[in-house]
């Protein structure tokens, strides 16, 4: 009988002063922490924008708000030199398993998702400069 795992391995970025932290590290893998660590509720959307495999069972869970109540951004989506998009507050890399469950990133999971984010830039909203994780696809 299957039983959904109490903790995962996650990715998380994480806002600090200037700068945004990126580090593997385990999670409870309930909502409630969940929703607790990006404050407010979840959006799930696919970490690896625009690839079925490998990323087909890859997500990113953030703030399904940030940008609507101004969270300062973590991750920008580029094309080439171009921001495209961008995640605003915290956010978790994270896999579901045939359950459709949150699991946890396999080693292969993270040596492929350090290499997609790890590009960091500058970008500038209004009169503020963020220092954020790219993802370059």
């Amino acid at each position: 009988m299957y039983q959904k795992p109490e903790e995962i391995v996650v990715i998380q970025f994480t806002r600090r002063e200037n700068f945004t932290k990126m580090e593997v590290v385990t999670m409870k893998n309930d909502l409630d922490a969940f929703n607790e660590f990006v404050g407010g509720y979840i959006e799930v959307t696919s970490a690896v924008p625009n690839e079925k495999k490998p990323g087909e069972k890859l997500h990113l869970v953030s703030n399904e708000e940030g940008k609507v109540i101004s969270l300062e951004p973590t991750i920008g989506f580029a094309k080439g030199q171009e921001l495209i998009d961008y995640i605003a507050g915290n956010a978790v890399l994270l896999r579901s398993n045939e359950e459709s469950d949150f699991d946890s990133l396999t080693d292969a999971d993270i040596d492929y998702l350090m290499s997609r984010y790890e590009t960091q830039g500058v970008v500038t909203m209004g009169e503020k400069s963020y220092h954020i994780h790219i993802f370059n696809g």
